[in-house]
């Protein structure tokens, strides 16, 4: 692992680690991510670097969620964020057979003051100085079934409708093929 590369992953971990895998009042004391801690600690997170959508493609080609619960796709090409989503959800429609599902974290969009205090009621900073992008990528089954087993402890009772709307519905919809 480069120099780059290690930084970017120990800002991942870190992030991770003070932001999602924590205690969060705006979730009842619920984890942002229930299940980061745990992916982290089995060594099924995988961090790549990439340059544009080709290296992106690629890196989805060669997801394999036996070995991985989720690959952070990063890339400091930030481009457009509306094509980025775009292609984002493209992807995801046309390839909901493959069993994977895509989720784009972009600086040009960040998470709600209001609706996502969530994620950004803290006090974690970025050690890097350039902006980047993330793409997660993961198993769109294992998402959903993720989801219900939230879905029944209450944790999306603190979501924004819109939110929940579009982060589980939405996908859901796709899985069983009416979200074209």
């Amino acid at each position: 692992m480069n120099f780059r590369h290690q930084l970017i992953f120990d800002e991942i971990r870190e992030w991770s680690r003070e932001v999602l895998e924590v205690s969060n009042p705006h979730l009842s004391g619920l984890k942002a991510c229930p299940y980061a801690e745990n992916a982290w600690r089995q060594k099924r997170v995988d961090v790549l670097i990439g340059e544009g959508p080709a290296d992106l493609k690629a890196t989805i080609d060669n997801f394999n969620s036996k070995s991985f619960d989720v690959t952070v796709w990063v890339n400091f090409n930030l481009n457009r964020v509306d094509l980025w989503d775009r292609w984002v959800q493209i992807w995801n429609k046309k390839n909901v057979s493959r069993d994977i599902h895509l989720m784009l974290f972009h600086p040009g969009f960040p998470p709600s003051e209001e609706t996502e205090k969530f994620l950004t009621d803290n006090d974690w900073e970025s050690d890097v100085d350039d902006d980047y992008m993330m793409v997660f990528i993961q198993s769109l089954s294992a998402l959903n079934k993720a989801s219900v087993a939230l879905e029944s402890i209450g944790y999306y009772n603190h979501f924004a409708d819109h939110l929940y709307e579009t982060l589980v519905l939405d996908r859901r919809r796709l899985s069983y093929g009416d979200g074209s």
